[in-house]
């Protein structure tokens, strides 16, 4: 039986991940949005985004299911290493900019309200 050869990245998968890493830059330019890191996986894609000391990371579905490779998971994140994270959400790629933004809200809210109580 032959296997393929995981330590390199499809030519397909790739491209797909440089358009979408483009789409995301697009979504986040003039927000205060920083992508701090972007991550080619297998068959994944996977990174960090920061915005006044805060952070969110994402990931997307497996590329080859075409039933789900739109949805992109999103979390806050506590720095550019934390994997868990808070609650899952998901978006499309057409609506992450909004989400993203209202993610980098809830955190500000939750920043402020703890200072509060």
């Amino acid at each position: 039986m032959s296997y393929p050869n995981i330590s390199k990245i499809a030519p397909d998968f790739n491209s797909y991940a440089n358009k979408l890493k483009t789409k995301i830059k697009e979504h986040i330019k003039n927000t205060g949005i920083e992508l701090v890191s972007f991550e080619k996986n297998y068959y994944y894609v996977s990174g960090f985004l920061k915005k006044n000391n805060e952070f969110v990371y994402f990931s997307t579905s497996d590329y080859r299911n075409i039933f789900k490779n739109d949805k992109i998971l999103i979390r806050t994140a506590k720095n550019n290493k934390d994997f868990t994270g808070g609650r899952n959400n998901f978006t499309s790629i057409n609506d992450f900019g909004n989400n993203i933004n209202k993610l980098f809200t809830e955190i500000c809210w939750q920043t402020i309200q703890n200072r509060v109580y």
